[in-house]
């Protein structure tokens, strides 16, 4: 049905409608990003504030994990 409509109408009306659909799936993800930001930024705090193991401390890790 969609390929039907868009070899029978132009280009211009085509055109208008993928932009008129990426604008659509634009509004929820604006939202669920404005909604998820501050728990985002949360726990990007929380991982960064952790201190960083060094090469060989992640290697014993590892190690005494097997």
């Amino acid at each position: 049905l969609t390929i039907l409509f868009g070899a029978v109408v132009s280009i211009d009306v085509v055109f208008n409608l993928i932009v008129g659909a990426y604008g659509l799936m634009a509004i929820p993800t604006m939202t669920a990003t404005l909604y998820l930001s501050r728990n985002v930024m949360r726990e990007a705090r929380s991982y960064f504030s952790r201190p960083q193991l060094t090469t060989a401390q992640l290697a014993a890790e590892a190690e005494a994990a097997r």
